[in-house]
């Protein structure tokens, strides 16, 4: 009875009402369907934990989403995410996504210099180990990384933020088998750019 309120005409398609709509994929599924259709929302939409990082960006900007305030987040279109129920595994994934190794992998998709697509269809291309809760490295990268979002909270901490990112990059290195000299090698050719 809610949405009713919102429906507006099927035929008339005004702006403003549910039919008013401009996603040709959620058209479809109204035409189908209810007239309250959503698309791609799912159980993973309501997930209390969520990595998060912008579509179009220079480089790789990533954050963990958790629980504010008993309140989940969604966050827009623009965003792409990944799921989980844990913290650590989110954070996990978080120092992975943000460490230079992967952020000039996905750089590398990009054309031209400056800003890039980093869809999931991209993201999918990186290997990514999974979540192991049992391994020291995997947890070392979580709490690393919510150790850098917390400071991350106060602007006078940069220096901790730098040392910590770079402790990302050494730790994340060491799982892809990449050694302190291509380390370094990425981390200028990021520079550079």
């Amino acid at each position: 009875a809610y949405l009713k309120q919102f429906e507006g005409d099927r035929k008339r398609r005004d702006r403003g009402t549910l039919w008013g709509r401009a996603s040709s994929s959620v058209v479809k599924l109204m035409e189908t369907g209810a007239f309250y259709s959503m698309f791609a929302v799912g159980p993973y939409t309501m997930a209390e934990w969520k990595v998060v990082w912008p579509w179009i960006s220079k480089g790789m900007r990533v954050a963990v989403s958790g629980p504010l305030s008993s309140q989940v987040t969604i966050p827009e279109h623009n965003a792409s995410f990944c799921s989980f129920q844990a913290k650590d595994e989110a954070y996990f994934l978080c120092a992975l996504l943000s460490c230079a190794a992967v952020d000039l992998a996905i750089r590398s998709f990009y054309s031209g210099g400056g800003g890039g697509i980093a869809s999931p269809e991209v993201v999918k291309s990186i290997n990514l180990p999974p979540y192991d809760p049992k391994s020291t490295v995997h947890n070392t990268l979580a709490t690393l990384s919510g150790a850098c979002a917390s400071a991350c909270q106060d602007s006078t901490k940069e220096s901790e933020i730098c040392g910590l990112e770079t402790k990302i990059d050494e730790v994340a290195a060491g799982i892809w088998g990449i050694s302190d000299a291509e380390l370094k090698a990425i981390q200028k050719a990021l520079g550079d750019m």
